[in-house]
C-alpha cells in the first residue's frame, strides 16, 4: 500500500473537516477572482495528478501494481476517453469530468486509508472535548440557512462566488450526525441539547433529513445497542417539534433576517402561489430569482422554515395546536404588505388604499397546507420530470447508451431545452446525473468501485457507515457527487468505510 507525505495527510484531514462543517460556501473558495475555478478543484487535481505519479514510478520499479491500484486509473481512462470524444470544451465539462476525479479520489483514500485514519483520529482528539461548540455552529448555521430563509439573505465578495449563508438542512446534518458520533463535551448536558434542537429544526422542514434521521437511528441502535439513549434522543426530537417551539423560533428568525427586498421578494411568491387575483410575470420574477441567487426551477417555491406545522398538516392535525404558525400562513401574512406600485412585473393587483398589494389575510389557502402540498408535489414531479428524459435521451443510440449525453451543455438543457431550470446542471440524483453525463460505462466504473470496497474482508468503520449510508441515501435525489462539497466527503467516507 503506497504512502504518502504525513503532513499532506494531515492536510487532507483538516480538508475534510473544515468542508463537514462549513460546506459548500468553503469549498467554493477560488484565487481567481469572479471565476468558477475553486481551490478545491485544484486540489483534487494535485492530489489524483501526485498518486498516479507515485503509482506509476512504483510500477516502473516493481513491475506489479494492486488491483485497487489498478482500479484507481480506471476512471482516469475513462476521462481521458471522453476527453478526447468532446467536440467543444468548457466550464461545463470541467465540472462534469470532477466527478470522474472524484471516483479515482475514493479509491486514493481507500489505498491510503491507514494513514488517514490515523491522522484522522488525532485531528479529532484535538478538538473531541468542544463538542458543544461544534453543536453551537451548527445550530447558527441552521438559523442562517438557505432553507431558513431561502436564500434571501445574500453575501459573497470575488472570492468566495457562494452565498455564505447557503447551509442547505442536508448537509447540516451530515456534521450533526458526525458530531453525535465523534465528538464529547466538557459541557455535555449542552451539547446534547444543541445536537437534540439541531436534528429537530432540521428534520421539520425537509423530506430527506427526515429519512436519514430515521435511517441514522436504525444504523445506531443495530451497530451500538444503545437503545436507552437514542430512545431518549427521540423523545426529545418529537416532543420538540411538535411542542410549538420549533414554529415560534423558525417564524421569529425568518422575520428577523429576511431584509425589505426579501420580505417583497417572498410576498411575491405567496401573492402568485395564494391569491388568484394577482397574476406575476413569470419571467421578470424569474430574474429576481436569478439577481438573489436563489435557486429557481420549474416550480415556484415559497419560503421554507422551521416549522412543526408542516408536518401537524401532513397528519390532518392543522388548527388543532394554538401554538403552531399553521406553517405558511404567518410568512404569507406578515409580508403580503410589501408589494408596491412600484414593481413593473406586478401586471394585475387588488391594490389597498396605501397603494400596496396584499395577499388577503382570509385567503383560506393561508390557513391549510394546500400551497405546501402543491410545492412538494411539484418538487418530486419535476425530478421525476428530469430523469425520464434523461433515460430517453441516453437510450438514443448505442453511443448515448455507453457514453452519455455529450453535449456542450448542463445535463438538463441537454435532454430537456423546451424546460427552463434555472441554472440547475446535473441531474437530481447521481445515479442520474452520472449515466446522463457518461453512459452505461461510467454507471458501471461509480457502481464497481462502490462494491469493491464494500466487499473488501476488512472490518467496517461503524461511525464512518453512518454517515456513508446518509450520503447514499442524499444522493438517490440530490447531487452529492456532482457536487464539490459532497463529493469530496463522499470520496472520504467511502475510501475510510473498511479499517
Amino acid at each position: 500500500m503506497s504512502k504518502i507525505n504525513f503532513k499532506y495527510e494531515r492536510v487532507l484531514v483538516y480538508y475534510f473537516l473544515l468542508t463537514l462543517f462549513l460546506g459548500k460556501p468553503f469549498v467554493k473558495i477560488t484565487f481567481i477572482p469572479n471565476s468558477n475555478f475553486y481551490f478545491i478543484t485544484i486540489f483534487i487535481i494535485f492530489i489524483i495528478t501526485k498518486y498516479s505519479f507515485e503509482l506509476v514510478i512504483s510500477y516502473k520499479k516493481n513491475k506489479k501494481l494492486l488491483l485497487s491500484e489498478y482500479l484507481y486509473f480506471l476512471p482516469l481512462f475513462y476521462l481521458l476517453i471522453k476527453f478526447l470524444m468532446l467536440e467543444n470544451y468548457s466550464f461545463t465539462n470541467l465540472k462534469k469530468f470532477m466527478i470522474l476525479f472524484a471516483i479515482a479520489l475514493i479509491i486514493f483514500v481507500h489505498n491510503n486509508r491507514n494513514s488517514l485514519l490515523q491522522n484522522l483520529d488525532s485531528v479529532i482528539s484535538i478538538f473531541r472535548s468542544k463538542g458543544h461548540l461544534f453543536a453551537l455552529l451548527l445550530l447558527i448555521q441552521t438559523a442562517l440557512s438557505k432553507s431558513g430563509t431561502y436564500g434571501l439573505i445574500f453575501w459573497s465578495n470575488d472570492f468566495i462566488s457562494q452565498n455564505i449563508y447557503d447551509f442547505k438542512a442536508q448537509r447540516i446534518f451530515l456534521a450533526v450526525i458526525f458530531t453525535f458520533l465523534f465528538f464529547e463535551s466538557n459541557f455535555k448536558a449542552i451539547f446534547n441539547f444543541f445536537q437534540i434542537f439541531n436534528i429537530s429544526l432540521l428534520i421539520t422542514y425537509s423530506r430527506i433529513v427526515f429519512v436519514m434521521f430515521v435511517i441514522s437511528i436504525v444504523l445506531y441502535v443495530l451497530i451500538y445497542k444503545n437503545y436507552r439513549q437514542i430512545i431518549i434522543v427521540t423523545f426529545l426530537v418529537l416532543f420538540i417539534v411538535f411542542s410549538g417551539l420549533v414554529d415560534f423560533f423558525g417564524s421569529y428568525l425568518n422575520q428577523s433576517l429576511v431584509d425589505n427586498g426579501g420580505k417583497e421578494f417572498v410576498s411575491l411568491v405567496c401573492a402568485q402561489v395564494l391569491d388568484d387575483n394577482v397574476e406575476i410575470n413569470r419571467d421578470d420574477l424569474k430574474n429576481i430569482y436569478k439577481e438573489r441567487k436563489v435557486d429557481f426551477g420549474e416550480y415556484l417555491t415559497l419560503p421554507r422554515y422551521f416549522t412543526a406545522s408542516n408536518l401537524s398538516e401532513t397528519f390532518g392535525l392543522k388548527n388543532k395546536v394554538p401554538l403552531y404558525n399553521n406553517g405558511k400562513k404567518n410568512i404569507c401574512k406578515n409580508y403580503s404588505y410589501f408589494l408596491t406600485l412600484d414593481n413593473e412585473f406586478i401586471e394585475t393587483c387588488n391594490f389597498n388604499n396605501s397603494g400596496q398589494c396584499k395577499v388577503p389575510n382570509d385567503n383560506p389557502l393561508l390557513f391549510n397546507s394546500s400551497a405546501q402540498s402543491v410545492q412538494l408535489i411539484g418538487n418530486v414531479n419535476f425530478r421525476i420530470n428530469l430523469w425520464q428524459k434523461t433515460i430517453f435521451a441516453v437510450s438514443e443510440s448505442i453511443t448515448t447508451i455507453l457514453f452519455g449525453v455529450d453535449k456542450d451543455k448542463s445535463l438538463p438543457k441537454a435532454v430537456d431545452p423546451d424546460t427552463d431550470y434555472g441554472e440547475l446542471w446535473h441531474g437530481h440524483g447521481s445515479i442520474i446525473s452520472i449515466l446522463g453525463f457518461f453512459g452505461l460505462l461510467g454507471l458501471i466504473i461509480y457502481l464497481y468501485t462502490i462494491f469493491f470496497i464494500l466487499f473488501n474482508k476488512n472490518d467496517f468503520n461503524y461511525g464512518i457507515l453512518i454517515i456513508f449510508f446518509n450520503l447514499i441515501i442524499l444522493s438517490v435525489t440530490d447531487a452529492v457527487i456532482e457536487t464539490p462539497d459532497l463529493s469530496l466527503l463522499f470520496a472520504f467516507t467511502t475510501g475510510l468505510l473498511k479499517k
